[in-house]
């Protein structure tokens, strides 16, 4: 059987990484596929989306230094956003997109670290994914961290140099847990998992899309097909009324984890 057709539950007895065990609890007690991007410059609407989706999401997706501007206090909004993950159970994504020298990368990652359990990395070289492993073995909080890797974006003519990226993810296989993409694919689909942005549910005649900012749309359905794990919804929950972003994120959720049991019922 492929990998990305086995069962979560399969996955939860084989893996051996902390960061994914965990992730892949939440995914079977919540039912749940859907990683929300709070892509907001504004705190308080980040913690708006949290409360309104925390029941029905693993993962939160953060850009925080979008924040950083109009946050007066940044420590304070990351101990309670932390805080919130923990009482409504999911995770918390930095998507820093981590591309420079390993000294600067690890000086930035020791700032954020207790707040996060997953970061992004740009996969250039192994002196960045190996100054990120320190970092998380230095967190006294002991809680599981990881990285993903972005292999591709969900954007058309970007030209990723994906197989050289998916040789450096499994060579650091210890902190590296995943990568960020629509294309990209591992073989090994228990200790990593694939997180796709651009999501969108599209008529029953699409399976995608591209608007006029060049970003690429995929329906749920075909993205759990080709193998994505984690879909992650940004504006297409956010665009919404404030009032509706709960209701839709639910929509979401059932829409991918409903793909995920079909594929399931399909490989056997």
């Amino acid at each position: 059987m492929s990998g990305h057709k086995l069962s979560f539950e399969e996955r939860l007895k084989r893996c051996d990484k902390p960061i994914l065990k965990k992730l892949y609890h939440i995914i079977l007690v919540k039912k749940s596929l859907l990683c929300v991007a709070a892509d907001f410059t504004n705190p308080q609407k980040v913690i708006k989306l949290a409360e309104a989706v925390g029941d029905h999401i693993c993962i939160l997706k953060l850009h925080t230094d979008l924040l950083e501007s109009e946050c007066s206090n940044l420590g304070e909004f990351r101990k309670h956003l932390w805080r919130l993950s923990r009482d409504r159970n999911f995770l918390i994504f930095e998507d820093r997109n981590f591309y420079d020298g390993a000294k600067t990368i690890e000086l930035a990652y020791r700032n954020i670290v207790k707040f996060v359990d997953l970061v992004s990395v740009i996969p250039i070289s192994d002196d960045i994914m190996e100054a990120i492993e320190r970092v998380a073995k230095e967190d006294p909080s002991n809680e599981p961290k990881g990285c993903l890797a972005v292999c591709d974006l969900s954007y058309r003519n970007n030209v990723p140099n994906t197989s050289q990226y998916l040789e450096l993810v499994e060579r650091n296989g210890k902190i590296c847990c995943g990568i960020v993409g629509q294309f990209a694919t591992l073989s090994d689909r228990v200790n990593f998992i694939k997180l796709t942005p651009g999501v969108r549910a599209l008529d029953s005649n699409e399976i995608s899309h591209c608007d006029t900012t060049g970003q690429k749309w995929h329906d749920p359905r075909e993205l759990i097909k080709r193998g994505s794990d984690i879909l992650v919804v940004g504006r297409s929950i956010t665009s919404e009324p404030e009032d509706s972003w709960g209701s839709t994120a639910l929509s979401y959720k059932e829409l991918a984890f409903s793909a995920y049991l079909q594929q399931l019922e399909e490989s056997f």
